[in-house]
């Protein structure tokens, strides 16, 4: 089995068709991977802002 790496640079789409388990996590986070597919990560996590504090454990 290969591993999947992503870039904060991909798009949430991407990651999410390519890595189906982190749609469990865009759900929790309240992320859009649907409409709002075609953000880049980094973009989504910067807008949600308590994603990165909540996986930092803050």
């Amino acid at each position: 089995m290969s591993k999947f790496k992503f870039k904060s640079s991909d798009s949430i789409g991407y990651i999410a068709a390519s890595f189906p388990k982190a749609m469990d996590i865009f759900k929790e986070y309240n992320i859009d991977f649907c409409c709002g597919g075609n953000r880049p990560l980094l973009e989504a996590i910067e807008e949600g802002n308590n994603f990165s504090d909540r996986r930092a454990g803050k």
